[in-house]
């Protein structure tokens, strides 16, 4: 995956996790700085993730807003490929791998 763009990865996130019957929300424009990209909800569990490229760190606002989606009883996860959402969501929801 060279040269991959995270807008790239975004979408490959949200066919994967779309394939596994989630609802899932690519965050382009908020109102609020530092949300996660991608709001996901499956079985009724709430899954906030922000996508970085492998070499990407989250900034100090989107920490912030993680441990707001923690607080609030959610699940949050930085996530820097398709397999590590999958496994979130697996994580988050005790769903069994396709």
């Amino acid at each position: 995956m060279t040269h991959l763009r995270e807008s790239a990865l975004q979408r490959a996130i949200i066919a994967a996790l779309e394939a596994r019957g989630c609802y899932v929300v690519n965050v382009v424009v908020a109102g609020r700085a530092g949300t996660p990209d991608l709001l996901v909800c499956h079985e009724g569990r709430f899954i906030a993730l922000e996508v970085k490229l492998p070499k990407q760190q989250p900034t100090a606002i989107q920490l912030v807003e993680r441990q707001r989606v923690l607080r609030a009883n959610g699940a949050h996860a930085v996530v820097k490929s398709v397999e590590e959402a999958v496994a979130m969501l697996q994580a988050s929801t005790g769903t069994a791998p396709p």
